[in-house]
């Protein structure tokens, strides 16, 4: 029918007709994404974290316009992986999840074959750093904001009392694995547990380390996965093994490889998203070791610390490497590049001498905390001593840390 001979109040009615409305899905579980989920508002109202996956295109027959909307309407965080072969663009750039805080709305749009880019609600890389455990085996998380100076302030704890493991994660998630309950080899955990970095007080359970082992680990991390030393056993016992974690899906640890010299113990590891340095250990070795992310092997030697240690604290961005404190008590701090690697150098001084410290960082700051309360910061790429950052809430001799915008991611 013409224009014409439509009523006026009948064609602007057309046009001002509003598009379908999003309709609510509750989603309740893990599980793969569709071409059904479109026009829905994909909504969590519980407390339990989901992950969803977003197919490939010729799995999900996925279209140009595609787009889906996540709603979380409690505590309960929603993290969307892309699938192999699929890409997720966010504000930071390319990943291979992105998460939405509690009590937000995220969209995700398909924006070329296999390509997605996300808006809105994405959890991490808000820059705040966690301190956990201690010789006392203590159970609380402190936290920075590591752009900051300040003291740190309570986060919440861990399900029990840990001292002497291991600290590393993702964007969203720190993980600290393993310790002691009692300060020795024979109170060793094999438990992993993981905080939200975004969400206060949100730990739990995420898997567990080859055996009874856990005690004076050193591990690193990118945004997916992780490599650790599994330190010492309840018997003692010491072991060179490097085993590996995904982080976004939780569970056991598997076998990465081994170190080529050293024993693990007392050592520190830190990452860019390509590899993982692991330093010197108690064994007497003062080499530093290189861990290929991507793939199982052999952390090879790529170079020394200018003064050998051990219980030190380790950091970094995407370029640069710190190693600082360690069992003599040392003020030194000493860099490697990884791009050049090789023996690493005099890069400045922490505030005080300590041993069996934590480091994390960003890609300005690195941050060391532990072996007493006081917190140390350096600006990475510039040669110098360390100045004051603040206080722990408490002393922490035998810390591990992680943050959500470390070298790693």
């Amino acid at each position: 029918m013409p224009i014409s001979s439509l009523s006026a109040t009948s064609y602007l009615a057309g046009l001002l007709k509003p598009a379908p409305a999003f309709q609510a899905s509750i989603v309740s579980s893990d599980r793969n994404l569709s071409l059904n989920d479109e026009m829905r508002l994909i909504t969590s109202n519980g407390t339990t974290n989901l992950s969803l996956t977003i197919p490939t295109d010729a799995s999900a027959n996925w279209t140009s316009a595609s787009r889906l909307l996540f709603q979380s309407e409690n505590t309960g965080q929603i993290q969307v992986f892309a699938a192999s072969g699929v890409t997720i663009v966010g504000p930071t750039g390319t990943n291979t999840s992105v998460s939405l805080n509690p009590l937000s709305i995220m969209q995700i749009r398909r924006t070329g074959t296999n390509t997605w880019q996300s808006y809105g609600g994405v959890a991490g890389h808000i820059g705040r750093g966690l301190f956990a455990m201690g010789s006392t085996a203590l159970s609380t998380i402190d936290m920075i904001s590591i752009a900051s100076e300040a003291n740190a302030t309570n986060y919440g704890s861990l399900s029990a009392g840990r001292s002497f493991g291991g600290g590393c994660g993702s964007n969203t998630r720190a993980l600290f694995f393993g310790g002691t309950s009692n300060a020795a080899a024979s109170g060793a955990l094999n438990s992993i547990e993981s905080a939200l970095i975004a969400s206060l007080g949100t730990v739990s359970s995420f898997g567990t380390i080859t055996a009874a082992w856990g005690f004076t680990m050193g591990c690193g991390s990118n945004s997916t996965r992780s490599i650790t030393t599994i330190g010492t056993n309840t018997a003692g016992a010491l072991a060179a093994t490097l085993e590996t974690h995904l982080i976004a899906s939780g569970g056991s640890t598997s076998t990465y490889g081994s170190l080529s010299l050293g024993n693990g113990s007392y050592t520190s590891g830190t990452a860019n998203p390509t590899t993982v340095l692991i330093g010197p250990d108690a064994s007497s070795n003062n080499r530093i070791a290189v861990c290929n992310i991507a793939s199982s092997g052999t952390g090879t030697n790529v170079g020394q610390l200018s003064i050998y240690r051990y219980a030190y604290g380790a950091c970094s961005n995407s370029t640069r490497a710190l190693f600082g404190g360690g069992h003599t008590s040392s003020t030194s701090i000493d860099f490697m590049n990884y791009a050049s690697q090789g023996n690493a150098t005099s890069f400045g001084a922490l505030t005080s001498g300590r041993s069996y410290l934590a480091a994390t960082s960003s890609s300005i700051r690195g941050v060391f905390g532990g072996g007493n309360q006081v917190l140390d910061y350096v600006n990475i790429a510039t040669q110098s001593s360390a100045l004051s950052f603040g206080s722990l809430v408490v002393s922490r001799n035998g810390a591990a840390a992680s943050s959500d915008v470390h070298g790693g991611v």
